[in-house]
């Protein structure tokens, strides 16, 4: 009975990670109180599109969805909603009419420093947190985060 409650209590727990991101998140907010302008409501897929285009300027639409495993329609949207903040300047690639680069404008790298920063004080929390696990326990951990990603990566 023990392992059917530690089940539970798993699940209960993974299920407050995912409510965790919302459009109003702490992270969210926490970033709106560090940008020089009025922050725009974004997704936290929004701002991993944005970090894409930050870190690889004048990417094209196959690589971002290549690298983030989204598809071109949801890359679409999410980029003209970008561009629609002033975060991103979508331009025609010089080889295909049909295909589009991406760059972060001035806002986008703006947000992309905070979103950089916000990572850095996380990983730093998490890190002293692990510290604190012996290696097998560590190599456990590792091996459940894997599967929970593959569990989330399947389709319905």
């Amino acid at each position: 009975m023990k392992n059917d409650q530690n089940l539970m209590e798993i699940i209960e727990t993974y299920y407050q990670l995912l409510n965790l991101d919302s459009d109003s998140d702490k992270e969210k907010r926490w970033m709106a109180e560090h940008v020089s302008f009025k922050w725009p409501r974004l997704t936290t897929l929004h701002m991993h599109v944005l970090a894409y285009i930050y870190t690889h300027p004048d990417t094209n639409g196959k690589s971002i969805c290549c690298a983030l495993n989204i598809l071109p329609g949801t890359l679409s949207k999410i980029t003209n909603r970008l561009k629609e903040e002033k975060l991103v300047d979508i331009a025609q690639e010089m080889n295909d009419k049909r295909g589009r680069v991406y760059r972060a404008t001035a806002r986008g790298n703006e947000v992309s420093t905070v979103h950089e920063g916000l990572h850095k004080i996380k990983d730093a929390r998490l890190e002293d947190m692990l510290l604190e696990f012996s290696a097998d326990e560590l190599r456990i951990i590792k091996k459940f985060l894997d599967r929970i990603l593959q569990v989330e990566l399947k389709k319905y």
